[in-house]
């Protein structure tokens, strides 16, 4: 886990909390990156002391997908969708269910 790079975001912009993205698959059930996310979101509340929320991520990338490819097909997006563009904005879909519901969120304890 690169913790060095995950410290400099931490001290430059001083999250009070962090929400992280928890894996399942369609039918509930754990993927291979459940128990991998559970761990990164426990390190970072030992690291930092500060609360953490599992948001779950089913459908995020999907919806990111279906975002770009509206966009692209409008013409406000002009180059090729990149993992790089779903992952930022399935990110931007987590923290937004979040901020709609954070009570619905699994608290790290």
């Amino acid at each position: 886990m690169p913790w060095a790079a995950i410290a400099r975001l931490v001290q430059e912009y001083q999250p009070s909390q962090f929400v992280v993205g928890l894996p399942w698959n369609m039918d509930g059930t754990p993927t291979l990156l459940t128990e991998v996310s559970r761990a990164f979101a426990a390190e970072l509340k030992t690291r930092y002391n500060k609360p953490v929320a599992l948001v779950d991520e089913r459908l995020s990338s999907r919806e990111a997908e279906s975002q770009l490819r509206d966009a692209r097909a409008s013409g406000m997006k002009k180059r090729r969708n990149t993992h790089a563009d779903v992952d930022m904005i399935a990110a931007r879909i987590l923290l937004e269910q979040w901020l709609e519901n954070p009570h619905a969120a699994e608290q790290v304890s």
